[in-house]
């Protein structure tokens, strides 16, 4: 819900404002996730727990990777990108079929369905021209911290734990199997 709000909602409002497109859709990409991150370490005062790495670390579930984990990732990576790719051409059939749910055209040519894919495409990222454009490369690194340590601290650290409480081992089978279809 975040996220649509800061894309239908919060982008076309800060362009008009006064962001470039580039700005805004950077803001687009960082609000929401930052929010549950915040939200996650709220909640996690809220609760009494102290400001210490090793208390940090176990109320959050932050264990190292084992190495069926990085199988799992890098499978799902796989999947993901082959999925992507084999469901393209569905999307561009449904935005022909129902015009309504065409992207707004302030998103990056490569979220929109049905664009090529070529070299040009990656000579800017959000709009923002990447040749010696080193500012790129430190608000991607912003976003992508956000998006993975909002997330997961907040969806795994804080709310699995408490869904585990009422639904117990059941809870890591349905999140696992929402998780497979998106949900």
């Amino acid at each position: 819900l975040l996220f649509r709000l800061c894309t239908y909602g919060g982008t076309p409002a800060l362009i008009r404002m006064v962001l470039s497109p580039f700005q805004a859709n950077v803001v687009r990409l960082t609000l929401p996730p930052a929010i549950l991150f915040a939200l996650a370490f709220g909640f996690y005062k809220r609760d009494g727990y102290p400001l210490s790495w090793s208390v940090i670390q176990r109320r959050f579930r932050l264990e190292p990777m084992q190495a069926a984990d990085w199988g799992w990732a890098l499978s799902a990576l796989i999947v993901t990108f082959l999925s992507i790719g084999a469901l393209t051409f569905t999307a561009v059939l449904l935005v022909r079929a129902i015009p309504a749910i065409a992207p707004p055209d302030f998103l990056p040519p490569w979220l929109i369905p049905g664009t090529g894919f070529d070299l040009p495409l990656f000579s800017s990222f959000i709009g923002a021209s990447l040749k010696g454009n080193w500012i790129v490369v430190l608000l991607f690194a912003v976003m992508l911290f956000f998006n993975v340590a909002g997330v997961e601290l907040w969806w795994r650290g804080y709310i699995l734990p408490r869904q585990e409480l009422i639904h117990g081992r059941r809870t890591r089978q349905f999140t696992a199997c929402c998780g497979c279809f998106g949900i």
